[in-house]
């Protein structure tokens, strides 16, 4: 896995067993792009030595006074929905787990449409795991469940299908 060491504001290298053997490599200058040098700023750098360096870049925010470097990442799906069958009249929970930085916004769709919540439709988020329980399942919510885990780089979606039975019983 690659990573980005930055040693002082003038030289920055990629350290990465892919990439040299180890070895430290210089890294062009020109392609980064910051906005201000004595303020919280942005700097856009590539990710090299990864299998998707051509693909794949990380939003860098630097704060000069500290000396911190933090980390954007995009969101990223860790586990995804599962499909569930149920019956009329129980309760669900669907849920996966999300992953990036920092906390991305989580919103959930039902066939392709921003899904209202409320009523029997409650969505929860720790900052990992996203859930929407259905506190009564009726079969008109039978359908594909979607959720969308999105921040200002990008998103991530993950679907599922639930399948509610009838009772024919009178």
């Amino acid at each position: 896995m690659a990573s980005l060491v930055l040693t002082d504001s003038s030289q920055l290298t990629s350290d990465s067993q892919q990439l040299g053997q180890g070895k430290e490599d210089k890294m062009d200058h020109s392609s980064i792009k910051h906005s201000s040098p004595d303020r919280d700023s942005n700097l856009e750098l590539p990710v090299l030595g990864s299998q998707a360096q051509h693909e794949t870049s990380a939003l860098v925010n630097y704060a000069t006074e500290a000396g911190r470097i933090k980390f954007e990442t995009l969101p990223v799906i860790k586990r995804e929905l599962k499909d569930m069958r149920c019956c009329d009249g129980d309760a669900v929970t669907l849920e996966c787990r999300v992953q990036a930085t920092p906390t991305p916004d989580i919103r959930w769709e039902k066939g392709g449409r921003l899904l209202p919540l409320g009523g029997d439709f409650v969505s929860e988020f720790d900052g990992e795991t996203a859930r929407l329980t259905i506190h009564q399942v009726y079969p008109e919510d039978e359908g594909e469940y979607t959720c969308v885990a999105y921040s200002d780089l990008g998103r991530a979606a993950t679907s599922a299908c639930l399948v509610v039975d009838v009772s024919f019983y009178q």
